[in-house]
């Protein structure tokens, strides 16, 4: 399961870079095969529409450009290549416990076969093989669908097959209000009330912190099981949109202050055009959160 591991983050980091695009109109369409099998209990959702961003230019220009050693090898060792293969992710969470769930081509027998071969044996709950232990598993619903959580979502998800699950309402109306192009999205009901904290132009790091620390305190007071952080470093002073006063060494200092909650986290890359400093600072974040 590590490099099953390896895979879902390497996929994720990667989508995340691609999703930068311009928004289109009409409502936002989710697989109903997904649909139907996102538990009651959800209160948010991240939605992955692969088959969308295959037709951006800048996911041309990264699958060529971009190396990327564990899609390689998983694709090597599993006979799936989520280049080709994936065409949507859906990731659900009630705060607690998180379940995602992907459509796409999965050539269940051949997966298994490989997955045996190379020491991963499964469990058999009621039909459905589920390959890998604690703290996640995965299991194909068809050849067309697989679900990845832990033992107790996935028998919860199996149990309930036959009974229909589906978005909440309110979830789903969220999600209908949604550009149809959105690449990435996600929504959220429930679980933690909405926080504004807005500041004004010309913010400086100092008055900044302050805003994160009454957010962080909010999220340690919901204690979630896992952190999902948007990132955008346009708050540095010399992004050509900001109006923030922030310098590359403060993000160092935010990485750190995330690393701290000590949180199972996804950091979603949202924006940065300072051409010669984003990637120094998007960077600093993540040195300063393996850090904190």
């Amino acid at each position: 399961m590590r490099r099953l591991a390896s895979f879902l983050a390497a996929v994720l980091c990667f989508l995340a870079l691609a999703s930068c695009q311009p928004k289109q109109s009409a409502s936002l369409h989710v697989s109903p095969a997904l649909e139907s099998l996102v538990p009651a209990d959800t209160v948010v959702v991240l939605g992955f529409n692969l088959s969308a961003l295959r037709d951006t230019a800048i996911y041309q220009k990264l699958i060529t450009r971009v190396p990327l050693p564990p899609l390689e090898e998983f694709a090597k060792q599993t006979g799936l290549d989520p280049r080709k293969d994936l065409s949507e992710f859906l990731v659900c969470s009630n705060g607690k416990t998180t379940l995602l769930l992907a459509r796409g081509k999965f050539r269940v027998a051949d997966l298994e076969v490989r997955f045996k071969s190379h020491g991963v044996t499964p469990e058999n709950y009621k039909g459905h093989a589920l390959f890998g232990d604690q703290p996640a598993v995965v299991t194909f619903i068809d050849d067309s669908t697989a679900a990845l959580g832990t033992i107790a979502a996935i028998h919860s998800l199996i149990d309930q097959l036959s009974a229909g699950r589906g978005l909440p309402p309110e979830l789903r109306d969220l999600l209908r209000t949604l550009p149809a192009g959105d690449q990435v999205y996600a929504a959220l009901t429930g679980g933690v009330e909405n926080l504004n904290l807005p500041l004004p132009r010309g913010t400086a790091f100092a008055q900044w912190q302050e805003a994160l620390a009454i957010a962080l305190a909010r999220i340690r007071g919901f204690a979630p099981e896992a952190l999902v952080v948007s990132l955008g470093v346009d708050t540095f002073a010399g992004d050509p949109i900001s109006f923030f006063k922030l310098a590359s060494e403060d993000f160092t200092a935010y990485g750190k202050l995330l690393g701290a909650l000590r949180l199972p986290t996804l950091f979603v890359f949202e924006g940065g055009y300072a051409v010669a400093e984003v990637g120094v600072n998007a960077v600093n974040v993540l040195t300063g959160f393996e850090g904190g």
